[in-house]
């Protein structure tokens, strides 16, 4: 009997004709995606200090390498898999550049980023301007809604309104309606100190009190007197990753007694700020907070995703990590889905809930209006019994997880304007 060798152009040929063609066979005549990811990862030089997003873009290089490995592992033999690209900018002038540079001389098809408003403007109009698609994972700033929106964006990350809203939803469940907002004076918080408060407000809550601080610690007590004299049952600290844990190390020390919480940067949602915020405030460190991943749920396909990270890297995924995972695994998915590197394209399969699943949230979809994604979010509480040891339970441990939350989002403005725009 004479045997016939089937070479690629056959088995696509006869996976067609028959209509059986899968995704692993396909990947064989299509080309390969060129994914671009911009990390504020800096170096050994950069201060402590709230500018210093390493800790987050260290989580979302580690979940971009888990995506990569598993990419690898499902492409076909001979062919090439979908290629990622990472640079390393700390600030909005380097992210630009490092944005121009893949766009242009790497002509990557997507590209993942974000961890402020000026970073992600920054890459989102690169984008725009050349077609590619642009996924938002850590900036929250509702006017990035309407100004990076329309077939060039997605944004994982949830924006502050909804963030706001998740965190009325988390405190009324303890009958705590009234907040006392602590923001810090600095362009970033003062934007989204208005999302919040209108958030709170549509969500049932009253603003009771505001009280303005610096990035250092001179207006601390001044501050925390305000939260004491306002008749607030619960404190949010509209501040960076370092001058919340400076606040509550204040607020331990003078025994405040109201719930003191804090707006959920990117920074602030990793086992290294929960360690760090259980250490300086033993007392006050451990009120509910809100978060957009967390390492210990149990859902079959969040379980099996901490699972993987945890086994390869032996510490926890933090929520960049997911988001930077989760973007990198359904770019891959909808390019060898449509058979098109064309970011428009990506994100028209994306758009589609039906076959876009997420990983690890179940019936999460992105809206057409403004590209968000509806997801369920988490409250999460600083474990303050928890130990400083490294193993990877005990790091597991800093954090425990309260509950699963379904905040309302906010209606989308007009698409290409920025917040305050004539």
């Amino acid at each position: 009997m004479a045997i016939t060798t089937l070479n690629r152009r056959h088995l696509i040929l006869t996976a067609l004709a028959t209509g059986l063609a899968a995704p692993s066979i396909l990947r064989a005549a299509q080309p390969s995606l060129r994914i671009g990811a911009i990390l504020p990862m800096a170096g050994r030089g950069l201060p402590q200090a709230g500018l210093n997003l390493s800790g987050p873009a260290e989580s979302a290089r580690k979940g971009l390498v888990i995506a990569v490995d598993a990419i690898e592992r499902a492409t076909p033999q001979g062919t090439q898999p979908h290629r990622l690209l990472l640079a390393n900018a700390p600030e909005a002038a380097s992210t630009r550049r490092a944005a121009e540079r893949l766009v242009e001389r790497d002509r990557v098809g997507v590209l993942i980023g974000g961890f402020s408003t000026d970073q992600a403007q920054a890459i989102g109009a690169i984008a725009r301007e050349a077609g590619v698609l642009f996924i938002n994972i850590a900036a929250p700033s509702a006017a990035l809604r309407t100004a990076l929106c329309g077939s060039s964006v997605l944004h994982l990350e949830a924006s502050a309104g909804t963030y706001a809203a998740a965190l009325a939803d988390l405190y009324r469940q303890q009958d705590r309606t009234h907040w006392h907002l602590i923001h810090q004076d600095d362009p970033e918080n003062e934007e989204v100190l208005a999302q919040v408060q209108d958030a709170l407000r549509a969500a049932g809550a009253s603003v009771v009190a505001t009280s303005g601080i610096g990035g250092d610690s001179t207006r601390f007590r001044a501050a925390l007197s305000d939260v004491r004299d306002s008749n607030a049952d619960a404190t949010l600290m509209l501040a960076d990753w370092l001058v919340q844990q400076n606040l509550l190390a204040t607020a331990d020390s003078l025994g405040i007694d109201v719930p003191i919480t804090g707006f959920p940067w990117a920074g602030t949602q990793t086992r290294d700020f929960y360690n760090r915020t259980r250490q300086l405030a033993p007392s006050v460190g451990g009120a509910p907070r809100v978060a957009l991943w967390e390492a210990r749920l149990d859902g079959p396909d969040a379980a099996a995703a901490n699972a993987d990270f945890l086994a390869k890297w032996r510490v926890p995924m933090d929520a960049s990590a997911w988001a930077a995972q989760a973007s990198m695994t359904m770019v891959s998915r909808a390019a060898d889905a449509t058979g098109s590197t064309s970011g428009e394209d990506i994100a028209s399969w994306l758009m589609d809930g039906s076959t876009a699943p997420i990983l690890g949230k179940d019936g999460a979809v992105f809206d057409h209006a403004d590209g968000q994604l509806r997801q369920p979010l988490y409250g999460v509480r600083v474990n303050l019994s928890a130990t400083k040891d490294t193993t990877p339970q005990a790091m597991t441990e800093r954090a425990e997880l309260l509950a699963r939350l379904n905040p309302p989002t906010a209606a989308a403005g007009q698409c290409g304007l920025m917040a305050g725009a004539d």
